[in-house]
């Protein structure tokens, strides 16, 4: 049983069916609207350990890092996403394309991923149409410990 979610922003609501469904959030069933600032989608995703999807990758790009930064050790502190997807094409039928050829395609650091390693991993992973997923590191708070750090 998947222990993540996929919390979809607004602009890629219509990729729910590329995700397990009992897996997908939308942002009604976090309490947001479809009007909720990226900053508020950035902070509902990391209380509930979910994996943001959207194709807003200017603001997302500068919201995510910027959330995390505001860790703290306090109880509660940890400001950590626990992924970001962002699909880079701008048309519906090419991003649901882009993003069944991404799934059983995404690598890190050599290595074959899913979708639970992107939450485990705190990864960021862009989709386009052109190549092959682009995976990366989120930024990660400094009082966590991850399963890939020594």
């Amino acid at each position: 049983m998947a222990s993540f979610k996929f919390l979809l922003d607004h602009d890629v609501r219509h990729l729910a069916k590329s995700f397990p469904g009992k897996q997908v959030l939308m942002l009604e069933d976090v309490g947001l609207s479809q009007h909720s600032s990226d900053g508020e989608i950035v902070e509902a995703a990391s209380e509930r350990g979910c994996i943001i999807v959207t194709n807003n990758a200017r603001d997302f790009e500068k919201e995510v890092p910027e959330h995390i930064a505001t860790t703290s050790k306090k109880a509660k502190g940890c400001a950590q996403v626990h992924g970001l997807v962002i699909v880079i094409p701008p048309e519906k039928f090419v991003q649901e394309k882009a993003l069944s050829d991404a799934n059983g395609t995404l690598t890190f650091e050599g290595r074959p991923i899913g979708w639970k390693e992107v939450s485990d991993l705190c990864l960021k992973v862009v989709v386009s149409k052109e190549k092959r997923p682009m995976v990366t590191k989120l930024p990660r708070c400094p009082y966590c410990k991850f399963r890939d750090e020594g």
